[in-house]
Order: structure tokens, then C-alpha cells, then sequence
């Protein structure tokens, strides 16, 4: 194809200024040798503007509220859970020694009973004789007080001890019992006294 020309018109941006570029080749070979010519010049990259981030919004004040309930150093009532250590005696009999746990707001109970055969008494025959029996039986019952936030921490006991009283001529039941409210802190002890000779021991563990 002699003789043809073909002319080339391209726009390069050179720093943001459009240069305008024309080349005639007398062949379609010159023309592609201008194309790759021209490809083959690194151009300048283009600058974006980016806005600056916006600053962070101001801190949200947090309201912290304090639980005196949950903050006291002994062992609060409402988590860790109390362990008790009792002894009741009648006189120097010894008639409970036993440990209780009281923990949240549940207590603790303690129940024991005693039927044994008390033996023949005058004029009585064998079928009376099998009948009869000596009962004793004792409840305990420990809870933490309604005051809750007392320091130190307070405890409700009730004690009640039944035992056989009287003779062949005349029999029954004899009941002796104590209810008090104590306060306790770890590794404090106290003595409730109660009727004839009835005591009872409490022991915080700490």
C-alpha cells in the first residue's frame, strides 16, 4: 500500500496540562510503532484529594453505682456461703455437735430423733410393755436475718429439744427451746443459754 498515509492524533496528560500529539506514518507499520511508542512512556499518577477523617466523637460518661451489699471485706450473705460450726448441750450431756452452711438467702435445718424401748414398769404385761417407748428429738434451724446489710452480718436460730419426762406413774414429754437473733463476723463464736441447762454454741468459720 504504497504511497497511503495514516495519521495519529492523541492527547497525553502530562502534570494536568493536555499536550496534543499528531503523527503521520506512511505505513500501517510506522503507525503501530507510534502506539507502542507512546504506551511504553510512564505516565504521571493521578492525584486524588481525600478529605481529612472527621474527628472522633467525645467520650459517653458511664454512671458506675456501687453495691455496698456486694463490697463488704467479711463475706457477704448474698455470695460466698457461712459455714457454722453448733454444739448443744443439755447440762454436761452433749446432745448435737455438727457443722451447718448457710449461703444466698436460703438457710439451713438440722432434725434428729430418738425412739427407744424404756423398759417394764409396775404391773404392766407384755403387750404394754412393747408398746412403750422414750422419744426424744431435736430441730435446729439457722437463717440469715431480714437486716441484711447489718455489719456484722446477723443470723435467726431456733432450737427446740424434746425428752421424756416423768415415771412409770406419770409420763410425758419435757420441751426446752431457744430462739434468738446473734451477729457473727468470721471466727467469732457465742454461747445462747436457754431453760434447764440447755445451751447452744455457734462458731463462724472464717
Amino acid at each position: 500500500m504504497s504511497g497511503s498515509r495514516l495519521t495519529i492524533s492523541r492527547k497525553i496528560s502530562l502534570g494536568g496540562v493536555i499536550v496534543g500529539f499528531c503523527a503521520a506514518a506512511a505505513s500501517p507499520a510506522l503507525a503501530d510503532a507510534a502506539e507502542k511508542d507512546v504506551a511504553g512512556k510512564p505516565q504521571p499518577p493521578e492525584v486524588v484529594a481525600v478529605p481529612p477523617a472527621p474527628p472522633p466523637p467525645p467520650p459517653v460518661p458511664i454512671m458506675l453505682q456501687r453495691s455496698e451489699r456486694g463490697s463488704r471485706a467479711s463475706g457477704s450473705m448474698d455470695g460466698a456461703p457461712v459455714v457454722l460450726d453448733v454444739t448443744v448441750m443439755k447440762g454436761r450431756e452433749r446432745l448435737l455437735a455438727d457443722s451447718l452452711t448457710v449461703g444466698g438467702r436460703s438457710g439451713a435445718s438440722l432434725n434428729r430423733s430418738k425412739s427407744q424401748y424404756g423398759g417394764p414398769c409396775p404391773g404392766d404385761d407384755e403387750s404394754s410393755r412393747s408398746m412403750r417407748s422414750l422419744n426424744e428429738s431435736l430441730r435446729l434451724n439457722i437463717y440469715p436475718s431480714r437486716n441484711r446489710d447489718s455489719d456484722p452480718e446477723s443470723f435467726r436460730v431456733s432450737l427446740s429439744v424434746q425428752s421424756p419426762w416423768g415415771d412409770c406413774a406419770s409420763q410425758g414429754s419435757n420441751s426446752l427451746g431457744i430462739e434468738r437473733n446473734l451477729a457473727l463476723n468470721p471466727g467469732q463464736s457465742q454461747v445462747l443459754e436457754g431453760p434447764d441447762g440447755l445451751t447452744l454454741r455457734i462458731s463462724r468459720r472464717k
